[in-house]
C-alpha cells in the first residue's frame, strides 16, 4: 500500500527496509516492526 500511495499521489518511488521485527508476547498475534523508508524528497 505504501508503494502505491507514493506512486499515485506523489509520483515517486520508495525503498523500504525492515530494520527490526519482534514478537515479545508469546501467544499473541501482535508483531512490532521497525522499518526505514528512503525516497527522494528534494522537491519538498
Amino acid at each position: 500500500q505504501l508503494y502505491q500511495i507514493a506512486k499515485d499521489l506523489y509520483e515517486t518511488s520508495l525503498d523500504i527496509r525492515v530494520l527490526e521485527s519482534t514478537n515479545d508476547n508469546p501467544g499473541t498475534r501482535s508483531v512490532m516492526v521497525k522499518f526505514r523508508i528512503d525516497f527522494d524528497n528534494r522537491d519538498y
